[in-house]
């Protein structure tokens, strides 16, 4: 099952940013403990987008693809 994990990011610094935390919001909690469940071993979240044939590598990927869902990831948990 296809889950894309910047778009769950990018939802959950939405809510965020409109006042919900982890202790009022569910969706939040949720939100947070399934990308931190995502994060590698390595420190960043994967990259992967519908309609990828296959596994594409990182250093395949335009630049911007390649770091924004860690740079999205991170920014959810710079409020915390």
């Amino acid at each position: 099952m296809y889950v894309d994990v910047d778009g769950v990011g990018e939802v959950v610094d939405c809510l965020r940013g409109l006042g919900l935390t982890e202790a009022s919001d569910a969706m939040v909690c949720d939100g947070t403990v399934w990308l931190l469940e995502q994060q590698q071993r390595q420190g960043n979240w994967p990259v992967s987008f519908a309609g990828d044939d296959a596994e594409v590598k990182l250093k395949e990927r335009k630049p911007y693809d390649a770091i924004h869902s860690t740079w999205v990831c991170t920014q959810v948990h710079t409020h915390v």
